[in-house]
């Protein structure tokens, strides 16, 4: 399990939880009924993966953020930096720099991979750095 890769489901749980805690798990259970109709089971089973990777904590019935969304959004960044690029934003960026017809294409396959792997702004912050990179370094 890589504590900061979410399945769809898991994503849209952590969502959830980031927007209404700190909440009971009663009105947590009521929430996933009503947005994903799930069983108070399923939101039990899910809640306590979520918890695994310290994202939240189940405490006396009261569900906390541990890591905010941000802290999440910025890690998975970070995460994405090393698996793909040694940690290195320079190698990141140089990946981009060869050519005006290889940063097309390479952006335009990037970004596919980007958008079944991050969160919108993560996205786009990722893609204000083509952009610098295009219109700042290669004129």
């Amino acid at each position: 399990m890589e504590p900061y890769k979410l399945g769809e489901m898991e994503q849209k749980f952590a969502d959830l939880i980031w927007e209404h805690a700190p909440i009971s798990t009663g009105e947590l259970v009521k929430l996933c009924e009503q947005a994903f109709d799930w069983k108070r089971t399923t939101t039990y089973t899910m809640l306590k993966r979520l918890c695994l990777r310290n994202l939240f904590e189940n405490a006396n019935g009261t569900v906390q953020v541990k890591t905010t969304k941000e802290d999440f959004q910025a890690a998975q960044g970070e995460q994405f930096l090393m698996e793909n690029f040694d940690g290195s934003l320079p190698r990141f960026l140089n990946t981009f720099r060869q050519s005006v017809n290889g940063i097309v294409m390479n952006a335009s396959i990037f970004l596919l991979y980007l958008d079944k792997r991050f969160q919108f702004r993560i996205r786009i912050q990722i893609c204000q750095i083509i952009r610098h990179v295009f219109f700042h370094v290669l004129r």
